[in-house]
């Protein structure tokens, strides 16, 4: 993680992959086709591959998805021809949305030859690894975080009044992104210190819970809909109770991934907003 990236100077969206991509990011998605399709294939032929799906591939997103002509002249040159050409857009010239365009393409064009679903996960797993705000979905690339998250988030990182819960969501998000070894379940817990230490705030009280919070804020006559109540509750004890992520691992059950640990950072993060909007 970049120093920015930690003090919460870089935006989210940009730890969050949401409207670029990174180097590594490209290279790891172009990775994916080469060892799904292309490995076997000599970048600079066209006409003496068999009639594989390389081959069909290749032939099918010039034709389709760029829209030439299948006897272009670049075709026909001995230094810029098939995978060379791709492989160029792909990790020179494209926009990121046309990569992921790209992408789509492919997906739907891979479902005949049985290698839809295997391209999907791979996809995938580099997304999240990379941590881009993307995933594939039912063979389409889907948003798998909003404007309204992200502004979330933002704003509870930009809170310098209540220290505390700056301090505890800004590591929330450094162990979430952390591309090399994103660590989910001290995310998750990170998230969660940071509404207990809005809630001490609350009550001056260093050793309050939640509950004793919500019940400060009530007797002060700043009422919270029984609906949100009750989530906050179930929140807090997804993540403290006996079987919650904060205690012992329970064998079998540290499935935790990339999407649950950002759920937990933006309602905590909202949260804080919430009650912060409430003390003003």
């Amino acid at each position: 993680m970049k120093f920015s990236q930690r003090m919460g100077i870089t935006p989210i969206k940009e730890v969050i992959q949401l409207e670029g991509m990174d180097e590594a990011l490209r290279n790891s998605l172009w990775n994916v086709l080469h060892e799904s399709i292309w490995k076997d294939v000599k970048y600079d032929s066209w006409v003496t591959i068999r009639d594989t799906i390389a081959n069909r591939l290749l032939k099918s997103i010039w034709s389709n998805f760029f829209k030439k002509p299948l006897d272009s002249p670049e075709l026909a040159g001995k230094t810029l021809t098939s995978v060379s050409i791709l492989r160029k857009f792909f990790l020179e010239n494209a926009h990121w949305y046309e990569v992921y365009d790209l992408l789509e393409f492919i997906v739907g064009f891979s479902e005949t030859y049985g290698i839809r679903n295997k391209l999907i996960t791979s996809f995938n797993l580099v997304l999240e690894r990379e941590v881009s705000g993307y995933r594939f979905i039912e063979g389409n690339i889907t948003t798998i975080t909003s404007e309204i998250e992200i502004e979330e988030v933002n704003q509870s990182l930009k809170n310098n009044k209540f220290n505390g819960v700056q301090i505890h969501l800004k590591q929330a998000l450094t162990l979430l992104s952390d591309r090399k070894n994103p660590d989910y379940r001290n995310s998750i817990k990170e998230s969660i210190s940071a509404v207990e230490s809005l809630c001490k705030v609350i009550t001056s009280n260093p050793k309050a819970t939640l509950g004793e919070a919500i019940k400060k804020f009530e007797q002060e006559g700043l009422f919270l809909h029984p609906s949100l109540k009750e989530s906050i509750n179930k929140l807090y004890g997804y993540t403290s109770d006996e079987k919650g992520i904060r205690h012992a691992l329970i064998e079998g059950n540290d499935n935790i991934t990339f999407s649950e640990a950002k759920y937990i950072l933006v309602i905590c993060s909202g949260f804080t907003n919430y009650l912060i909007s409430k003390l003003q």
